[in-house]
């Protein structure tokens, strides 16, 4: 019989520190060689009846992360976060409310402004799936021992933090 390590539990901080890097995606972009960034072209799913699967449910991820982090973005705060073309951030909302995910308001002040939130099936969705991230993080966590897991918890919140200074000082460049 297998024995279990006895220690903390650090999948809560490893998903927070995904988040992160989720939030750093664009600007790691900035630093790719030419070739290697992502292949534009819609890459979302065709069917919006469906339940997201593959690429639906990392887009649906992507967006929910900034909008768990920020009270209602703008479309506009939505594609910056997202690092994509406003254009391309209204098609994924689209996609995402059509399949009931999150949900459009105008804003009280300014009518030409539109915000975006998770529904309630977005949240619930959102829930899922980072239960089911922190139950993968700790089924990971287990094959190290307390003292690999503290190593491995601080150099990525060491490498999160050093992106997060660096991201906030470069000027992206224009597409």
């Amino acid at each position: 019989m297998a024995t279990q390590h006895q220690h903390h539990d650090y999948s809560a901080e490893l998903l927070h520190i995904v988040k992160e890097l989720i939030h750093s995606k664009k600007y790691l972009q900035e630093f790719l060689p030419e070739g290697m960034t992502p292949q534009r072209g819609n890459a979302l799913p065709q069917r919006p009846n469906s339940l997201p699967l593959g690429p639906g449910l990392s887009l649906f991820f992507r967006v929910s992360v900034i909008l768990s982090d920020t009270d209602s973005p703008t479309m506009s705060e939505l594609s910056t976060g997202l690092g994509v073309p406003t254009s391309t951030a209204t098609r994924m909302v689209d996609w995402l409310e059509a399949v009931g995910f999150i949900h459009r308001l105008a804003d009280p002040r300014d009518r030409r402004v539109v915000r975006v939130v998770l529904t309630d099936k977005g949240r619930e969705l959102r829930q899922a799936m980072d239960a089911r991230i922190l139950e993968r993080i700790h089924q990971a966590l287990d094959c190290l021992s307390p003292e690999e897991q503290v190593n491995l918890v601080t150099l990525l919140q060491k490498v999160a933090s050093a992106l997060l200074v660096e991201r906030s000082t470069v000027t992206p460049r224009l597409e």
